[in-house]
């Protein structure tokens, strides 16, 4: 702190302020930098490797096409997506997908307009699988490369990440009010770099995360993420996420990350990860244990984006007895990180400065 206040007097007083342009944005930036350091966020991609913190992804632009055909009560569909994805340390990740679905959906229904009464009973079922793989790249102009490379068709890169996974989704719609419910679980594996990461999504309600006290993020429904990565070595981390889709496009991100690699955490860890046929409550004291311990001994992360989907597309259908329908469909959506912070009990609450760049 003395330093710089020396060297601020000093540039204050100085007769010297005719430097050249560049090097007084550059003493700009070294002091915003000394500044983001002494107030102890993480500032520089640097801090953050030192710190064991993965860079963030700054923002997201995924493009893709699908479509689907159904028949009577069956219906069929696919699509592939690609994003491009730019980190806080200069690095881009390309990925690209593709997923095929299949589904069955029945309903009776009445309508009596001149009474006023509409009598619904619809469900539907569908599963889901994907696969895809991933690329790291040093930084844009090795992406804008590889992007040429995969539109001259030429031979790709050995992928980063590999993955694959499937899922299962249920709607049902029952009553004169149109009550209902829906329901999405998938299972995937992710491997590459010498680790594989096991994970379970799916959507909850507030009660249930309530229960388990692993996020702030304030109600409604919300979508759950829980990672078990391991190594050579055996476990490595496990991994709670929570996301939120806010109103105006803003999405919240909530991550909680516990080392497998320290023994106390591994023991914690443990029940909820033996192999076994969980009982509800069961699993649940579970989860809330490694809930604490992430609170006790792990780390938290807290990401916000805005969010700009543009999707398109059309539908055909038509009902003679039985039903026949065709969808296309474009998906174009941005995410972009606006803020973000990360929490340890060692350090306490730091803004992860290099991904925002808010050094000012």
């Amino acid at each position: 702190m003395a330093l710089l206040a020396l060297l601020v007097a000093v540039l204050a007083g100085a007769p010297l302020l005719v430097a050249p342009p560049a090097l007084g944005a550059k003493v700009s930036r070294a002091l915003r930098t000394a500044i983001c350091i002494v107030g102890g966020d993480v500032c520089r991609s640097a801090d953050a490797r030192a710190a064991g913190l993965a860079p963030c992804p700054v923002r997201e632009d995924t493009r893709g096409t699908g479509g689907g055909l159904s028949v009577a009560f069956v219906e069929l569909g696919g699509g592939d997506e690609l994003t491009l994805t730019r980190r806080s340390d200069g690095s881009v990740v390309v990925t690209s997908g593709q997923h095929e679905r299949g589904g069955v959906g029945l309903g009776l229904g009445t309508d009596l307009s001149p009474l006023g009464v509409h009598l619904v009973a619809d469900a539907s079922m569908a599963v889901r699988f994907a696969d895809g793989q991933s690329w790291e790249l040093a930084d844009e102009a090795a992406a804008a490369r590889f992007v040429r490379a995969v539109r001259a068709g030429g031979p790709l890169p050995a992928p980063t990440w590999t993955y694959r996974e499937a899922g299962e989704s249920a709607d049902f719609e029952v009553g004169a009010g149109g009550a209902g419910g829906a329901a999405l679980v998938t299972v995937g594996r992710r491997a590459g770099r010498g680790q594989t990461t096991r994970y379970v999504a799916g959507r909850a309600e507030g009660a249930v995360l309530d229960a388990l006290d692993v996020d702030g993020l304030p109600g409604g429904q919300r979508s759950v993420v829980l990672e078990h990565t391991t190594d050579g070595t055996g476990p490595r981390e496990l991994v709670f996420r929570v996301a939120r889709a806010g109103a105006s496009g803003r999405a919240e991100e909530v991550t909680g990350r516990l080392d497998l690699r320290d023994p106390a955490n591994r023991a914690v860890a443990e029940r909820l990860l033996r192999p076994r046929l969980p009982t509800g409550p069961a699993l649940l004291a579970d989860l809330r244990a490694v809930a604490r311990r992430v609170r006790e001994a792990g780390t938290i992360e807290w990401a916000a984006y805005d969010v700009q989907e543009d999707d398109g597309g059309f539908e055909l259908s038509a009902k003679l007895g039985l039903e026949l329908g065709l969808r296309v469909e474009r998906v174009r959506r941005t995410r972009r990180l606006t803020d973000a912070s990360v929490w340890s009990a060692a350090d306490g609450d730091r803004r992860r400065v290099d991904c925002t760049g808010g050094l000012g």
